[in-house]
């Protein structure tokens, strides 16, 4: 209606998420994984993991493809597939919300040799109503299929700081995830960004060579760990980045040619500290204006010695941040403290008390920034803030499961005894409804208000009246009734209707050791 005059007119509207509304299932790929490599026509077991995101339940076909780029195309009702058809497989009857990972066989049949992405679709043909119709493709892991090696760094690491010029050693781990064996040259690089450029046949590093090293003939699925030493000169004192290259000069032919860089560590070198908050903890739950005690560990991964300051925030999501020489903080600053003199690695941890003082009742995040004010010259100014422990903040309950026990082996049907450990960690006393689960997962999936259980519901029972910081140990005798044999999870849920009022609504599931259940 244009009530309010503004500096820019045309920047007052923002679309955010699709939303499928009506009475239709929705089917995702969400992941699609297979081998690092393989030979040609090897055949391999692919697999595919499919959501329905949808209101109603429904089951829907699924294909595989090798596609040589990112985009995948698919047969459709229309025209043929663009790409190399594998194999297909049908879901089972999927509710709203569920889903299932199919296993699926298929084989490397390609035109050539070379690197090829994996990807898969849902409903090609559109035989399904669908709530969204252009979700159903996605393409994740690429496969080197061919007769060659394929040489990937895995990790690499290397200290926190070093003086300008010391000598230290980075340890790198090389695998051969191609077909066949080979050995393979190394190199290391320092860098002011993390975007590794190794020297080429064609052009010079861009980044700084610092050492070099050859690795051992290795077979396919193979890796090997070298330690290698390393000088720390640099043009001048800051961060870098630790980085590697296999084979820069592309003496191997490899099934995968643009895999060979990795990025690790940052180093801070040159003569200063480099204080880092390591750990911040606080209560779970605290009444508005209540005093509490935080506990905050600062380290000093720097090259000299020095002390910081150290202030604490309450924050409404995991971002922290601190005031600055620059600005006022956005967080909610709660106090802070100085730490003593901190040598090189070494550590201190401050118990911090403060007020439990938060602009409104909820759920907040607690962290930590060392040197705020940029007060200390540091190696690495970029690294001095760390979210730690959530707080609950006013008067609330907040239920959580704390452990779960059953038989390790039953039989199909047999009745059992269910142990069940429930908490109140909130400031409200309250009382409670746990449900019992058996899942073939760790994952326990109670009924939501859009769809029923994805677990096998077992039984119910109610804590008594339980006082912030209270616990109660229920016993429950249920039948183990499986869907089929095999190796289940006896999972609980505190308040799975949400009928409670909490601080933290995604705290209220537990799963107990593998249970084994036999015919």
């Amino acid at each position: 209606m244009d009530h309010r005059f503004e500096l820019l007119e045309d920047n007052n509207t923002r679309v955010g998420s699709r939303i499928g509304i009506g009475d239709r299932p929705d089917f995702v790929v969400s992941e699609v994984s297979g081998p690092a490599s393989a030979l040609p026509g090897d055949p391999f077991t692919a697999s595919v993991t499919v959501c329905n995101q949808g209101t109603r339940a429904s089951s829907t076909e699924v294909e595989l493809y090798l596609s040589s780029d990112a985009i995948l195309s698919p047969r459709t009702p229309y025209s043929p597939s663009g790409d190399i058809f594998l194999s297909f497989e049908h879901t089972d009857d999927l509710n709203a919300g569920q889903c299932q990972t199919l296993s699926i066989p298929v084989s490397a049949w390609v035109p050539m040799d070379g690197a090829y992405y994996l990807g898969a679709a849902v409903d090609p043909m559109d035989n399904r109503f669908e709530l969204i119709e252009d979700n159903n493709i996605r393409v994740d892991s690429r496969i080197g299929i061919g007769n060659e090696p394929d040489f990937v760094v895995t990790e690499l690491s290397g200290p926190t700081s070093a003086l300008p010029g010391d000598s230290f050693t980075a340890s790198m781990t090389v695998c051969n995830q191609g077909t066949q064996s080979g050995s393979t040259e190394v190199e290391l690089y320092l860098s002011s960004d993390a975007l590794i450029t190794p020297r080429t046949p064609y052009s010079p590093p861009g980044d700084m060579p610092v050492g070099i090293e050859y690795t051992d003939y290795l077979y396919p699925g193979q890796c090997q760990t070298l330690s290698i030493p390393v000088s720390a000169w640099v043009p001048r004192d800051g961060a870098y980045y630790l980085g590697a290259a296999v084979d820069p000069m592309d003496n191997r032919f490899e099934l995968i040619e643009d895999n060979n860089t990795q990025v690790g560590t940052r180093i801070g070198i040159g003569d200063g500290p480099d204080f880092v908050v390591s750990a911040v903890k606080g209560p779970t739950s605290a009444r508005q204006g209540d005093p509490i005690t935080t506990s905050v560990t600062v380290c000093n991964q720097g090259t000299q010695s020095g002390s910081t300051d150290v202030e604490l925030y309450l924050s409404s999501d995991a971002l922290i941040t601190p005031r600055t020489p620059y600005s006022p903080p956005i967080d909610q600053s709660m106090g802070g403290a100085a730490t003593n003199t901190l040598y090189p690695g070494q550590c201190q941890t401050l118990s911090i008390p403060v007020s439990a003082s938060a602009p409104r009742e909820g759920v907040y995040y607690l962290g930590a920034a060392v040197d705020p004010m940029d007060n200390r010259f540091e190696l690495i100014e970029d690294n001095n803030t760390r979210v730690g422990t959530r707080i609950g903040i006013g008067e609330r309950a907040d239920f959580v499961v704390s452990t779960v026990a059953a038989p390790t082996r039953l039989r199909m049907s047999q009745q059992f005894t269910a142990s069940v450990k429930v908490c109140n960690q909130g400031t409200l006393d309250d009382s409670t409804n746990v449900e019992l689960y058996l899942s073939s997962d760790t994952l326990i999936s109670p009924p939501s208000p859009y769809g029923p259980p994805s677990d096998q519901f077992l039984g119910s029972v109610s804590t008594n009246r339980l006082n912030p910081g209270q616990c109660q140990t229920l016993s429950l005798s249920v039948q183990a009734s499986a869907p089929y044999a095999g190796a289940w999870y006896l999972g609980a849920v505190a308040d799975p209707f949400d009928d409670r009022f909490e601080f933290f609504e995604d705290n209220n599931t537990k799963a107990s050791a593998v249970i084994s259940i036999t015919p």
